[in-house]
């Protein structure tokens, strides 16, 4: 079946229709799923990259959020043991997190951090994208950085199964940086997820929160078209 499949994959990803790429974009993540042998994984693989290439070159809303809401996929899709395409994963997520036409990107990228680091390994995140991390968690996008709070409690839920306490402190100044925003969505989604975190940062008597007991957040809220600054105390 395979045999009949894939020549009509390597038309459709050469068609001029930009619509049609993008489909077959999509079709090849799915049908990469279900592929065990090299041959056809590398074959699939090289075409999804090319048509990565060609999504971004697009420069279009459609194409290029597309390839940012199947991050999780991609990762999947493409394997780690072949260094061009660690890099290409490397390379790709960061020029779609640093897309400031289309928000939606972002959103997508804030979403699958997590599942990007997973793929290529936590040292990404005191390397290369800690910087990328903290400007995600202060996005001007507030949906942004509202979902970056459920990212990081998969990245502390990673991290720690690493036993890498290095990591675990950008994360804890990641969320400590989301305390400041007054946005309503913002402050949901940290009532939401503070538990976790709290799990995540407390997990024996002595140890308390990993960086130490933090005495002191200044938050800023609105109230009546007034910010106020409460001071949280954490007694670990």
């Amino acid at each position: 079946m395979l045999n009949l499949i894939l020549p009509l994959f390597v038309i459709l990803s050469k068609d001029d229709n930009i619509n049609v790429r993008q489909t077959c974009f999509e079709s090849l993540l799915d049908l990469s799923n279900s592929l065990n042998d090299s041959r056809s994984i590398e074959q699939v693989s090289d075409m999804i990259i090319a048509l990565i290439k060609f999504g971004l070159s697009s420069r279009t809303l459609k194409f290029v959020s597309t390839i940012a809401i199947r991050l999780h996929d991609l990762c999947h899709a493409l394997t780690i043991f072949r260094v061009d395409e660690y890099q290409f994963i490397r390379e790709t997520f960061l020029r779609l997190s640093q897309e400031k036409q289309y928000s939606e990107c972002r959103l997508a990228c804030a979403k699958h951090f997590s599942s990007v680091i997973d793929y290529l390994g936590p040292d990404e995140l005191t390397n290369g994208f800690e910087e990328l991390f903290f400007e995600l968690c202060n996005d001007n996008d507030t949906k942004v950085c509202a979902t970056m709070l459920s990212t990081i409690i998969n990245l502390t839920k990673l991290c720690d199964d690493n036993k890498e306490k290095k990591y675990m402190s950008t994360i804890w100044n990641g969320f400590v940086s989301l305390l400041s925003n007054s946005n309503l969505n913002v402050m949901l989604s940290i009532a939401t997820n503070l538990l976790n975190i709290f799990i995540a940062y407390s997990r024996n008597q002595e140890e308390g929160f990993a960086h130490g007991s933090i005495c002191s957040t200044p938050v800023v809220r609105k109230k009546n078209d007034s910010r106020q600054i409460f001071y949280h105390r954490f007694n670990i």
